[in-house]
């Protein structure tokens, strides 16, 4: 038997209680990496550290070393955030030495590998990697995160700075004077509403979700409406309001004439002619948070002049292909249904600074490009444009002002799943969360983490097609096995990637596409989508299914037949969990331990939607390479009920003590149903798969009950 075909330390031990309250706490304070580029459903560090290290240890590794080695203390007060903790040399020659393998022929594998977490801690344990991503936006991260920090040339923090410096002058010498200071203090932010013209009382009204200002305790602040001489005036009060909103929904009400103004009259409106209104200025304050302020004459003037300027130029910016042009994806893309366009996401100042930075950005690569080098150009372009992207993710009419926090809440905190009838536009010099100085940093800090972080091995991060991957796509990898796949593949419906990165990518690959002119995903502005695995309106649960299912059969082809798979998957709804039933048995793995384990943040306003879920199911399969034994055993559904419930029950009556709520629970319950069903020495084939996830669903519910 080859020493990897013995059983690993995940298919016997995984401490997930002492995980868990450390994902959690990470999910506050992020790796530096994480704020390099927005990505959607980053797994946290301190879980696919120990999820990596397990996988690899043998199971007979003692479990206060793999603490250690994990960085697990001992006390939970002492415990130090896991992304800042580098495995030291004796780490490495620890688990060296313990997993006893070959490692010149060892080969990892993330064939869907997002926002970097797998690759990335992978990469500090020296370890070899295969890294796949079908999203250019993710490809371009990844390279951004795990290889451009290891091929830095010389002296190119100096140059960058002094890059950023001179764009950022340039900019500010330009535009400066279009937001106006307030008595002194730099304004941060301006509060927007959308407006409409009831078709009843023909007034034009706002159209807000919300009229307070700030919800904290002792600072409340509130904007209040009220109507002198047929017209609408406001104040701002030190309370919060009473007053109704007038958007609830995607229905309006008339402030005038209190009619409902029905969702399909204001698309009309807005198809035709969208219009908004400046409610408030907010100002910067270092004592007692925030200032809010009526706008004045000078800054709805400077909004106009801004305006002028851009329509001015906006001719320019088409013929120079800066300006996109292509529409959202209507059923996906919420806002698409009112603004179609991607550029209408921003008013006229929004988009005159992100043009113009696009600008400045292609021109500072073609002249990388002729002086420097090709390499260069290409690493100084990614990192440049992910300051455009930092910036329109806190700076579009898809990003909103939280209340209770006073700061910007970023356009893809929702997945860009909805049209904020209330939203925000920051001053992009000002120190204020999204601006161009914060962007900088935030960069800045990703590069250094990273370059100090990682090892120097060869890396391979491929931009294909999932599905028709094959061995021979890999070129430094021909002479090595795969002998563990750690992956975290798309959920069903909880993320249409293709379609939310577009977000970025139709700016990105105006800047980019020279530069990455042999990469195909690079022709068009627009992302690929035909091969995604997620669900949009143009990918249904049919071909989610079929294509899962083909996915689970290439991992069988990657893998050698001593190896793992490791995958993670999450979803509330029990009928999507049928599709990873069907792909695990028709690919013929046996899943041979599951846990479940915290990846969610409590705050997220997806996982309020979706039942609150806040875990995530770890699933370890083989290979099976011999035929299922029946013998004289009953397969009868009768006997897998009894013995599903004598080996859930006493883990769910447990967890139900600990707090687990019941969309977790269910996902312990399926676990374990996933794992009987796999078991090559049982033969469970004729247990009807639907019946076995309700049995999960009606155990958990009586374990419920009983506590």
């Amino acid at each position: 038997m080859s020493e990897f075909k013995k059983a690993r330390l995940i298919e016997t031990f995984f401490p997930s209680n002492i995980i868990n309250p450390i994902a959690l706490r990470e999910k506050k304070g992020r790796p530096p990496i994480f704020a390099l580029h927005y990505y959607w459903t980053r797994k946290p560090l301190s879980v696919i550290r120990p999820v990596i290290l397990a996988s690899l240890l043998p199971s007979t590794f003692d479990h206060k070393k793999f603490f250690d080695l994990c960085g697990f203390s001992a006390k939970v007060e002492e415990q130090k955030a896991i992304y800042k903790m580098k495995p030291t040399e004796a780490d490495l020659k620890l688990l060296k030495t313990s997993i006893n393998i070959n490692f010149l022929n060892f080969l990892l594998m993330d064939p869907f590998a997002g926002g970097g977490s797998i690759p990335f801690e992978s990469l500090r344990y020296n370890l070899n990697i295969l890294v796949n991503e079908y999203n250019p936006l993710a490809w371009l991260i990844l390279n951004a995160t795990l290889k451009y920090p290891n091929k830095l040339p010389n002296n190119f923090l100096i140059d960058f700075e002094k890059y950023f410096i001179e764009i950022f002058n340039k900019l500010k010498s330009e535009f400066g004077a279009l937001y106006p200071d307030f008595n002194g203090e730099d304004l941060g932010a301006y509060l927007y509403c959308w407006k409409t013209i009831c078709p009843y009382c023909k007034k034009e009204i706002p159209l807000i979700s919300n009229w307070n200002l700030c919800t904290k305790k002792n600072m409340q602040k509130s904007l209040e409406p009220s109507i002198k001489n047929k017209e609408i005036r406001y104040n701002i009060k030190e309370k919060l309001t009473e007053t109704k909103a007038t958007c609830k929904k995607a229905i309006g009400t008339c402030i005038f004439c209190n009619k409902t103004i029905k969702n399909s009259e204001i698309i009309d409106q807005f198809n035709h002619n969208p219009e908004e209104q400046m409610l408030s200025l907010i100002t910067i304050k270092k004592i007692q948070g925030k200032g809010y302020f009526l706008p004045r004459d000078k800054d709805i003037e400077a909004l106009r002049k801004a305006t002028e300027i851009f329509n001015k130029n906006k001719e320019g910016f088409l013929s120079k292909g800066i300006l996109p042009t292509e529409k959202m994806e209507m059923h996906t893309i919420r806002a698409a249904k009112y603004l179609i366009k991607w550029q209408n996401l921003f008013n006229p100042r929004q988009l005159l600074i992100i043009c113009r930075l696009t600008e400045l950005i292609k021109d500072l690569i073609e002249e990388l490009d002729k002086t420097k080098g090709k390499n260069y150009a290409e690493i100084t372009g990614v990192y440049m444009s992910f300051l455009l992207g930092k910036l329109i993710n806190r700076n579009s009419r898809l990003s909103t002002w939280d209340r209770p926090g006073e700061k910007i809440m970023h356009a893809c905190s929702n997945k860009l799943n909805a049209l904020q009838w209330d939203h925000t536009e920051i001053n992009p010099f000002a120190r204020v969360s999204g601006c161009l100085q914060y962007g900088y940093r935030d960069i800045v800090k990703a590069i250094k983490y990273a370059e100090s972080n990682l090892k120097t091995n060869p890396l391979e991060i491929l931009n294909l097609d999932f599905l028709t991957l094959q061995k021979n796509s890999f070129k430094s990898s021909k002479s090595k096995k795969i002998q563990l796949i750690i992956t975290d593949p798309p959920y069903f419906d909880d993320a249409p990637y293709s379609e939310l990165s577009e977000f970025f990518y139709v700016w990105y690959s105006r800047i980019l596409g020279k530069i990455f002119e042999e990469n195909p995903n690079f022709k068009s502005f627009q992302t690929p989508k035909k091969a995604d695995i997620s669900v949009s309106h143009t990918r249904n649960s049919v071909d989610f299914n079929s294509k899962f299912i083909m996915m689970c059969k290439q991992f069988y082809s990657f893998l050698s037949d001593d190896g793992l798979l490791v995958m993670f998957f999450a979803h509330p709804k029990l009928k999507t969990w049928k599709t990873v039933f069907d792909a695990f048995i028709q690919a013929n793995f046996h899943v041979t331990a599951t846990w479940p384990v915290t990846t969610e943040s409590k705050g997220l306003a997806n996982v309020k939607k979706k039942g609150s879920l806040l875990s995530s199911l770890i699933i370890v399969a083989r290979k099976t390479t011999f035929k299922k034994k029946s013998d004289s055993f009953d397969s009868s559904w009768e006997n897998f009920e009894e013995l599903f419930i004598e080996k859930s029950t006493p883990k769910l009556k447990k967890l139900v003590k600990e707090g687990i709520q019941l969309s977790d629970l269910n996902i312990v319950a399926l676990g374990i149903a996933l794992e009987m069903l796999t078991n090559p020495h049982i033969d469970f084939t004729s247990i009807n798969i639907e019946k076995a996830i309700s049995l999960t669903e009606k155990t958990v519910k009586i374990n419920l009950k009983k506590e």
